[in-house]
């Protein structure tokens, strides 16, 4: 993993965290962020992206998440939705499906067995909808990959 990748990869942990503790004390991600030192400026992108987009974040994972109501979800597994949803939506300059495997990555370290797949799922799904309604992510970079993380 080059430099660059791994500082992203810890900066999306630290936005992970943020997000788990601001669910935990049901407060808001950017309160949170607020009270932390040394956030780097990706991690408090990440936050931002959801905070200023949170009911339609919400809305989306709840409509891909079918059979699954949003609040019970294990909170890791919404905070990597909301993380990652939130950085497809914003005007990010990561591939599609970088940022698919990003939050399956997460899913499979810090969640459960099986959350990697249902995150997948709901990940290109949600990825499917945005191609559909013509949202395009063009940032096609050296790290970009046609192939997503399904599995």
């Amino acid at each position: 993993m080059n430099e660059g990748i791994a500082k992203k990869r810890l900066d999306r942990e630290r936005a992970l965290a943020i997000f788990y503790k601001a669910d935990i004390l049901e407060i808001s991600p950017n309160e949170v962020l607020s009270q932390e030192e040394a956030v780097s400026k990706f991690s408090a992108e990440l936050i931002n992206s959801f905070s200023e987009s949170a009911e339609k974040i919400d809305s989306i994972i709840g409509s891909s998440a079918q059979g699954w109501a949003i609040g019970r979800m294990p909170i890791i597994d919404r905070a990597i939705l909301r993380m990652e949803i939130g950085e497809l939506l914003s005007s990010s300059d990561t591939p599609k499906a970088v940022i698919i495997s990003e939050a399956v990555e997460l899913a499979s370290i810090y969640s459960t067995e099986s959350s990697s797949r249902f995150i997948n799922g709901i990940m290109a799904s949600v990825v499917q909808e945005l191609d559909n309604a013509g949202i395009k992510n063009d940032h096609a970079g050296p790290d970009s990959s046609d192939s997503m993380a399904i599995s």
